[in-house]
Parts: C-alpha cells; sequence; structure tokens
C-alpha cells in the first residue's frame, strides 16, 4: 500500500522536475486511484504544474521541493500571474 512518504519521496525525486501520477503509481506498484488520493489528501503540499508532461499528464511536485529548486525566473513568473501552479 502507498502511503503519503512514499508519494512524497516520488515528488521530491531529484531526476525529475515534476512527475506524472502514472509514473508515480507504475513505480510504486499500485493503480493511479491510489495515488490521486493520496495527492487530493494532501492537496495542502502538493504543487500542480500548469505545463504538462510530453505526454499530455499533469505534473505534480511538493511545496517545499518546488520552493528550493523553482528557479528565480520562475518564482517571479508564477507572483506575477497569482498562481498556485509551478510553470
Amino acid at each position: 500500500m502507498a502511503t503519503w512518504i512514499n508519494v512524497k519521496d516520488m515528488l521530491e525525486n531529484p531526476k525529475y522536475q515534476g512527475r506524472t501520477i502514472p509514473g508515480i503509481a507504475k513505480e510504486l506498484g499500485v493503480d493511479r486511484t491510489v495515488i490521486e488520493q493520496i495527492i487530493s489528501e494532501k492537496s495542502d503540499e502538493v504543487v500542480k504544474f500548469s505545463t504538462p508532461a510530453d505526454n499530455g499528464e499533469d505534473l505534480f511536485t511538493t511545496r517545499d521541493y518546488y520552493r528550493v529548486n523553482a528557479s528565480p525566473v520562475t518564482k517571479i513568473i508564477n507572483a506575477i500571474r497569482g498562481s498556485n501552479t509551478a510553470i
């Protein structure tokens, strides 16, 4: 069974800027609905990118990971947009 800690580890994997729900589900060996539920329950700790992955799937990361790793330019653009999502 996947937990928030498992999902958080996937979202903060330094090999990726953002992760898709199917990618996390496949890596953890669970159904995507499990990951969707966990992300939904922790929505205050998760950032959804405004630009999807190349395959059209939404990309996610944690707010903490985004704060540390997003470029200053990205942060400025999001501040101007007034957005809670990453670009």
